[in-house]
């Protein structure tokens, strides 16, 4: 894999997918469960926005953990070099600006 491709699968590894899918899921199980009844595109644009506001919460947590990480867990993005800590930080801020965007009355509409 060249460089590129590794800084790019290192910036999806800092968001933990899995774990955005997850907080996705919650959303629209507690939505279904508390019979909030809301259009579907509701929910959805809900539960993206907190998987994208999630991404971003990892990805800084991962920014702030950098040194232990060295130690810890060197295998992870920042530790190895595939991502800057720079870019990190440039991809919490797009991730937060974009989740609440979403969420956003007639922006959606807009765009």
């Amino acid at each position: 894999m060249d460089k590129i491709g590794k800084s790019i699968r290192g910036i999806v590894v800092l968001a933990r997918p899995i774990n955005c899918l997850l907080t996705a899921g919650s959303v629209v199980v507690g939505a279904v469960a508390g019979g909030l009844g809301g259009a579907p595109v509701d929910i959805a644009m809900a539960a993206l926005a907190a998987a994208l506001i999630t991404g971003a919460g990892n990805a800084l947590n991962d920014v702030q953990d950098i040194e232990e990480d060295r130690i810890n867990q060197p295998q992870r993005p920042l530790p190895a070099g595939l991502v800057s800590p720079l870019a990190a930080i440039v991809m919490v801020g797009l991730l937060v600006v974009s989740g609440v965007l979403v969420t956003a009355p007639g922006v959606a509409a807009q765009c």
